[in-house]
């Protein structure tokens, strides 16, 4: 059989076109890979602060909508309203020990919500040591939102704080939060 100049033509297009079919999917899957790289990334910051006690740096993880509605009902500029935050979390966490946070990725899933903002609800265990002695383990989701190429972080343990989150991001509003569990150890 001879080989047209048209005929070889196409089966370039056709061989130009499986390849960019190929590509398509491993461009999504390294750009899901970057982004749960990110993602890992901001979460052991916020695992080495959260247990190490380093409350104030601990607030540059906040979502932005978050830190802006904080600014905005207490007046504050933005570094003062973090430093608060960070010192009332101190106190609140006066006399109690982090035993263990654990942030579960690996059960987690980026999804894409309306504009430019993806999130993943990860599955979080926390047990502190409480100032009697009392151990407690916490099962709960921790909010992860990308914008911009930044994720931020928040724990979502109640649902006065899932509604609080659904009116500054309303691209979640359709997003089911799992139920906080609580459970003393000993």
């Amino acid at each position: 059989m001879t080989f047209t100049k048209t005929m070889i033509s196409k089966l370039r297009m056709g061989c130009v076109a499986v390849a960019l079919a190929a590509l398509v999917p491993a461009m999504a899957l390294a750009e899901q890979h970057d982004d749960t790289a990110r993602l890992v990334t901001t979460i052991d910051t916020f695992e080495t602060n959260f247990q190490s006690g380093n409350y104030e740096s601990m607030m540059n993880n906040l979502p932005p909508r978050l830190i802006d509605a904080v600014v905005a009902q207490t007046g504050q500029d933005r570094g003062s309203a973090l430093s608060a935050l960070g010192t009332q979390t101190r106190n609140a966490m006066e006399g109690i020990e982090v035993i263990l946070i654990e942030m579960d990725v690996e059960n987690s899933t980026i999804t894409e919500a309306t504009g430019d903002l993806s999130y993943a609800l990860i599955p979080t265990v926390t047990v502190l040591r409480m100032a009697d002695g009392q151990r407690i383990r916490t099962t709960t989701t921790t909010l992860g939102l990308e914008e911009d190429g930044i994720w931020t972080l928040s724990r979502i343990a109640s649902p006065q704080q899932e509604a609080a989150m659904k009116s500054l991001y309303p691209e979640i509003s359709d997003v089911r939060f799992p139920d906080m569990t609580q459970k003393v150890l000993n």
